[in-house]
C-alpha cells in the first residue's frame, strides 16, 4: 500500500536537508522528491540511485569539456533500465562578463564577474538529465555517455547587476552582500538540463 504524502518539511526516515528539487539520503545520495514519493507510494519498491563513480577534488570543466576513462568495480546494472542522472556539485567556480546594452545603460561597458564557492554537504546543488537506456539482451551490454552542459543567458536573469557590491573593478558574487543574486543564479543553475549522448557497442 502507499506510504503518504511526501512533504519536504518533514521527509521519512533516511532523508534529511530537503531544497532546490531533491533530498540528502543517509547514504550521500540526492534524491529528487518525486523519487522519494515513488518510494513512498511502493513501499519501497522506487528507482534505486547508486553513486558509481565520483571525482574527490578534481576539478572539471562542464562546458568546455572534460573527458575521463571510468573505473568501476560494480557498473552492471541489473535487468531493467536508466532514466536519470544526477551530479552533485562540491564546488562551483564562474567566471564571466556583463554589459547593458540598452540606450541607456546602468553599467559602465563590460564588467566581469567571479563566484568561487565551495559548496558544503547541506548546501550541495545538483545537476540532473534524463536517460533512456534499458539494461536487457536486447541492447549492447557497454554502453558510452558523454554529458553536455550548457547553460544560457537566462542563468543570469532577474539579478540587478547595477545594485550589486563590486571589489575593485569586478563582482564577487561570494561576498556576503551579494547573497541574494548567488542564491539566484544558483536556482537558475541547477534548472539547467545534461544533455546525455549515449553510445552502445558489444563486448
Amino acid at each position: 500500500g502507499g506510504g503518504g504524502t511526501f512533504d519536504p518539511a518533514n521527509p521519512p526516515p533516511r532523508y534529511s536537508n530537503c531544497h532546490s528539487g531533491h533530498c540528502h539520503r543517509d547514504d550521500g545520495a540526492l534524491v529528487d522528491y518525486e523519487d522519494i514519493q515513488a518510494e513512498l507510494d511502493g513501499g519501497g519498491g522506487g528507482p534505486t540511485v547508486v553513486s558509481v563513480i565520483t571525482f574527490p577534488g578534481e576539478p572539471l570543466d562542464l562546458v568546455a569539456g572534460t573527458r575521463r576513462e571510468l573505473a568501476c568495480e560494480e557498473c552492471d546494472v541489473p535487468e531493467g533500465g536508466l532514466d536519470k542522472v544526477s551530479v552533485t556539485l562540491t564546488r562551483l567556480t564562474l567566471r564571466g562578463a556583463v554589459r547593458d546594452s540598452r540606450a541607456v545603460s546602468r553599467l559602465e561597458g563590460e564588467v566581469p564577474f567571479t563566484l568561487e564557492l565551495p559548496l558544503a554537504a547541506d548546501t550541495q546543488e545538483a545537476l540532473g538529465g534524463s536517460l533512456d537506456i534499458p539494461a536487457d539482451r536486447a541492447h549492447p551490454p557497454r554502453v558510452s555517455l558523454a554529458f553536455t552542459f550548457e547553460p544560457t543567458a537566462a542563468l543570469l536573469d532577474g539579478i540587478d547587476w547595477a545594485a550589486l557590491a563590486r571589489t575593485e573593478d569586478s563582482i564577487d558574487l561570494a561576498v556576503e552582500a551579494n547573497q541574494a543574486a548567488r542564491n539566484a543564479l544558483l536556482e537558475h543553475l541547477a534548472e539547467v538540463e545534461l544533455e546525455a549522448e549515449v553510445t552502445r557497442t558489444g563486448d
